[in-house]
């Protein structure tokens, strides 16, 4: 197995092999979601940088090239759940989807929060790619967040 090939492998999709055996980013077509999976969800997992009231750093950015880069929702671990947390959450991904030019703004993408136990939710998000591909990204497990009130749901 080549070097491009068992790379296209790890890396889940987001890299494919060309007819010259070169790799090369896969792209947003019809029928193969991959490439919208790994940059949407690479969006919302992704810490930008994170200012104080009076406009100081506070957390630098995972991407240190791109320090406004990603919806900051990795960054809500660990924060008590709270209506605040969901809307606040909820906001950033939105602004963080409507920046990607491969993301329609519409029909608008939904981020909806779901209780799986006490204690533990999922994230997922709805959007439709610019091939005109609706596309749901499997649920994203936020156990590590604050305790969930039993029945909580959010949109």
């Amino acid at each position: 197995m080549s070097v491009a090939t068992e790379l296209a492998l790890i890396y889940g999709g987001d890299l494919s092999i060309q007819s010259n055996n070169d790799i090369q980013l896969s792209i947003d077509v019809q029928g193969s979601p991959e490439a919208t999976y790994e940059r949407v969800l690479r969006i919302i997992l992704t810490n930008p940088i994170t200012y104080d009231v009076n406009g100081n750093p506070l957390v630098r950015p995972d991407d240190l090239f791109h320090a406004n880069f990603g919806s900051g929702a990795r960054a809500a671990i660990g924060e008590p759940y709270t209506p605040a947390l969901v809307s606040a959450v909820n906001a950033r991904i939105l602004a963080a989807l409507a920046s990607d030019p491969y993301v329609v703004s519409t029909p608008a993408p939904t981020v909806t929060w779901t209780t799986v136990s006490a204690g533990e939710y999922n994230l997922v998000v709805s959007l439709t790619s610019v091939t005109g591909q609706p596309f749901t990204l499997p649920a994203i497990p936020l156990s590590a967040i604050g305790v969930v009130p039993s029945g909580a749901q959010n949109g």
